[in-house]
């Protein structure tokens, strides 16, 4: 590989690091928020929250 394409290289993979590396924005929602959406059968979090069930494993 010669010397341009090895800089490109560089280069393109100093940007894509760059915008892996950008800070990600925190959703965040009220307490009221959660209990509405708690409730609704449709949302992520009445799944993760109301409708999961705990499951333990032994051994």
């Amino acid at each position: 590989m010669g010397f341009q394409a090895q800089a490109l290289q560089q280069l393109l993979e100093e940007r894509a690091l760059a915008r892996v590396m950008q800070p990600i924005e925190p959703l965040a929602c009220t307490p009221e928020e959660v209990q509405v959406e708690k409730l609704r059968k449709a949302s992520f979090l009445y799944d993760v929250l109301a409708r999961q069930k705990t499951v333990e494993y032994r051994l």
